[in-house]
């Protein structure tokens, strides 16, 4: 009985010990992931916008109504030299294997600067072959009724679809901001 008092106590212990050790290892790695993550968004809004000064978010009750956009993120206006140069939109779409968070950019002039996509879980050799240029440069310089010119990837048009619906999705969010943006 003893034996048995005596190894649970240690088990307790042990446990113990290791839990304020994950504890302590939460608490000291909190703040620079957290730093990570916003440096991570803001190199993916400035590959789609790389001559930007500053970005400003956009209050997401713009779109909230009527439904909302399906997977919309992140929405932020981009300044240039202190004027409105345009909008980068955080969508995420359903791919093949996982979600697929796409990065676009819109200039005022309603054409897309820029794509750009995260991190995917996408079949290897397969769907990732959306994170190729010559796929993504194919989105530069469209606007939304021209979409149809990009093509599609042969045996990974799941991936390549979720792409294109995330760039509809920013150009509905683009509608919803009107003419020179929301204020």
């Amino acid at each position: 009985m003893r034996d048995i008092l005596n190894t649970g106590v240690r088990l307790l212990i042990i446990t113990l010990v290791a839990a304020l050790l994950l504890s302590g290892t939460y608490l000291l790695t909190r703040g620079p992931i957290a730093r990570h993550e916003i440096e991570s968004e803001h190199a993916s809004r400035l590959a789609v916008v790389p001559d930007a000064s500053s970005f400003e978010v956009v209050d997401e009750a713009v779109f909230t109504g009527a439904g909302g956009i399906d997977g919309m993120r992140e929405v932020y206006k981009v300044f240039k030299d202190g004027e409105l140069y345009g909008y980068t939109f955080l969508i995420t779409t359903q791919g093949y294997s996982g979600q697929i968070p796409v990065t676009v950019g819109i200039l005022v002039d309603g054409r897309i600067s820029a794509i750009s996509i995260g991190d995917i879980m996408e079949t290897q050799g397969i769907g990732t072959q959306i994170l190729d240029e010559s796929y993504i440069s194919q989105y530069a310089g469209l606007a939304t009724n021209e979409l149809n010119r990009v093509d599609a990837i042969s045996h990974a048009t799941i991936s390549s679809d979720a792409v294109k619906k995330a760039v509809r999705g920013a150009f509905n969010a683009y509608a919803l901001l009107g003419e020179g943006g929301a204020e």
